[in-house]
């Protein structure tokens, strides 16, 4: 059970890994391209969509970390 635990965190910390990856070379730099009126709205509609994507695996990273 504890291998299962351990390869089940190890799978969704690499996940979040790759999604803070993602953000950090796709996505920020994208923010300096906005126009400044529209980067509050820009900011906003970004962490609504990438909360349900990251959520979900932070909540899982700790609920198995604690385990």
């Amino acid at each position: 059970m504890t291998r299962i635990l351990l390869l089940l965190q190890a799978l969704t910390s690499l996940m979040l890994m790759g999604i803070i990856w993602c953000v950090q070379l796709c996505h920020y730099p994208m923010f300096e391209r906005l126009d400044p009126e529209s980067f509050g709205e820009s900011l906003r509609w970004h962490g609504q969509a990438i909360t349900p994507l990251v959520e979900p695996l932070m909540m899982a990273a700790q609920l198995l970390a604690s385990w």
